[in-house]
């Protein structure tokens, strides 16, 4: 129906592409995925594109849910640059407080995405201060978006800003390795490397026939989008990439943020991250031991049911949220 809610009806990022491809093919308008945030329904849709609504400058700055007298809290985008993600997260929080993402700038198909941490991190502060102009503030990303958060956090604290809560959702610490001497960075591989295939060992004997196919299977769809990364990288320099679209624009925006992660450069961070650990993930102790290197003031580890993919959908996601509030309101009152 013209008034059924997206999110209600189940509706996840894949699909909003799906939905916002065809607007585009059938309207001729490029609408960014956040609108859903403000017109869930058909009927809101509508009147968004016939008001000329989808015109507006796009930021990258997303009310999720503004209203709230708690200090904001700023959530940086994963690898695909939308924040869709996020509502369940957002909505399992108090109605006191407050939620904003951060999307992606370059999502419109027309802006060049940001390549590099350091420029997506300036540019994502330059933001939230139309919002907050000063601290307490309190920030996180999850998966790529928590290297994004990381840097924002050490730039406002080089600029004599405080920063509260910095929340880490399952992040993997980009570049430490890079910190340590080749020695010590070629032991750390290989424990890693020999502690993940044990592991995968140890899950794939207890499956059954059905779920040991479906566990290999799932292996091999992660290494596959490996080779497609590299065949990217390929026809972008060869500049024979087809014609942009929603979603060839989104795989665009993923690959530029993989290649931001590689070459990125991290500097120490002089105080705490909050490092919220998905138990089911195959190989947390390199995620800890990489943070812990990196913040100097130490890291808090905090456990939420589900492994990467899963900790941020329901129902993992009502208790990563529980999770998520108890450490703002401990850092608003210290």
């Amino acid at each position: 129906g013209v008034r059924d809610n997206f999110f209600e009806l189940g509706g996840h990022s894949l699909a909003a592409v799906r939905v916002f491809s065809e607007i585009e093919n059938t309207l001729d308008c490029r609408l960014p995925l956040a609108t859903l945030f403000k017109a869930p329904t058909i009927e809101q849709l509508a009147a968004l594109v016939r008001d000329g609504g989808w015109e507006k400058k796009w930021g990258a700055l997303v009310p999720l849910r503004p209203a709230g007298n708690k200090p904001p809290f700023f959530c940086v985008h994963a690898v695909g640059g939308n924040v869709l993600e996020y509502n369940d997260l957002a909505n399992h929080l108090g109605n006191d407080q407050p939620f904003y993402g951060l999307q992606a700038l370059g999502l419109d198909g027309r802006s060049a995405p940001l390549t590099d941490i350091e420029s997506m991190a300036t540019a994502y502060l330059n933001e939230i201060r139309q919002i907050q102009p000063h601290g307490p503030y309190f920030l996180g990303g999850r998966s790529f978006g928590g290297t994004v958060a990381y840097e924002m956090a050490r730039l406002l604290v080089e600029q004599g800003e405080e920063v509260a809560l910095l929340a880490i959702f399952d992040s993997y610490p980009n570049g430490w390795l890079k910190l340590c001497s080749d020695e010590e960075a070629a032991r750390y591989r290989k424990e890693f490397r020999a502690l993940r295939i044990k592991r995968h060992l140890e899950n794939w004997k207890g499956l059954g026939i059905k779920g040991k196919a479906e566990y290999f299977l799932n292996k091999a769809k992660y290494k596959s989008r490996k080779y497609e990364n590299q065949a990217w990288r390929l026809t972008q320099k060869l500049g024979v990439g087809g014609s942009q679209s929603v979603a060839t624009t989104i795989r665009g925006i993923e690959e530029h943020n993989y290649m931001a992660v590689r070459n990125y450069v991290p500097k120490l961070y002089p105080g705490t991250v909050t490092f919220f650990c998905a138990v089911e993930e195959i190989c947390p102790e390199e995620n800890l031991i990489g943070w812990r290197r990196l913040a100097r003031g130490g890291v808090d580890v905090v456990d939420v049911p589900g492994d990467h993919q899963t900790m941020i959908k329901e129902p993992n996601v009502e208790l990563l949220a529980q999770a998520l509030e108890d450490s703002i309101n401990q850092r608003t009152k210290a």
